[in-house]
């Protein structure tokens, strides 16, 4: 299952692949721009990843093949109008993306960062708070490579070869993890280390898996979804209180897990 805020992708276990949704720009890739409430299928197979945002979508294939569909406003998935049906780009050296809301990040085989889309905060870490009218490229601080990156809308997480985590974008309730609530618009290497995997995360929030196996998760928690057992804002790398996690998400409310052997867990507010 690969979902966003409104749209939603499966795989099936003979490899064909449905959506559903939100598909106001062409995100489902299913050739229209309309909702829609049921399983449509799509053409893609063999996906080893897919990130969805919003407004656009991106997938990888086991082969490297990178795949798009939806809107390509600031060039973001490297089109020249928006995709309604799944296009192959003719690149071949990206290998994770994250897309969420109006940015767009894409890590290359070099370990450096392609940043697409909207930058207000600086998110896409290139030492401004403009928005490009192109993809720009980026490099993290020395000499790190980056291998996967996680983008909030308002700000960006990029994992390196080295379980570093360098950072940039918003910072207002201290969700990089730099000890401090500026803003930063350069990558800034955050408060956490020897980590293994970057999760999906929906608002101002990161998580993060170490190499032990504890996640880590920082940032917006007005609903209790990082599992304080408080509704404090968490400005430091903090462990979620489950172990054996396997697959983890945080969303803008809630929180949700698959925890060793298959069970799956909730942190959140239930009350709405």
């Amino acid at each position: 299952v690969y979902a966003g805020i409104s749209s939603t992708f499966i795989t099936k276990l003979n490899g064909e692949m449905f959506a559903t949704g939100s598909n106001g720009y062409g995100q489902l890739g299913i050739g229209t721009q309309t909702n829609t409430n049921t399983w449509k299928p799509i053409s893609l197979r063999d996906v080893k990843m897919m990130t969805v945002s919003q407004y656009s979508t991106i997938a990888i294939t086991n082969s490297g093949e990178i795949w798009v569909a939806g809107y390509n406003g600031h060039n973001r998935i490297f089109q020249t109008n928006n995709a309604l049906t799944w296009t192959k780009l003719s690149r071949t050296d990206i290998v994770h993306a994250s897309a969420t809301g109006e940015t767009c990040l894409y890590v290359t085989t070099d370990g450096s960062i392609i940043g697409a889309g909207v930058n207000s905060n600086g998110q896409l870490g290139n030492g401004s708070v403009s928005t490009p009218s192109s993809p720009i490229t980026t490099t993290l601080p020395n000499g790190e490579k980056a291998i996967q990156v996680s983008c909030t809308g308002d700000s960006s997480y990029v994992l390196t070869e080295l379980g570093n985590v360098y950072v940039s974008g918003k910072n207002t309730i201290g969700q990089l993890g730099l000890g401090h609530t500026t803003n930063v618009n350069t990558w800034a290497k955050s408060n956490v280390s020897d980590v293994a995997k970057l999760f999906p995360t929906f608002g101002q929030n990161g998580a993060v898996q170490l190499k032990n196996g504890d996640v880590q998760c920082i940032g917006y928690n007005s609903w209790g979804q990082l599992g304080t057992n408080n509704t404090k804002h968490v400005t430091s790398w903090t462990k979620f209180p489950v172990d054996g996690i396997r697959d983890f998400t945080l969303a803008r409310f809630h929180a949700q897990l698959v925890a060793s052997p298959t069970k799956s867990k909730q942190s959140h507010d239930n009350t709405s």
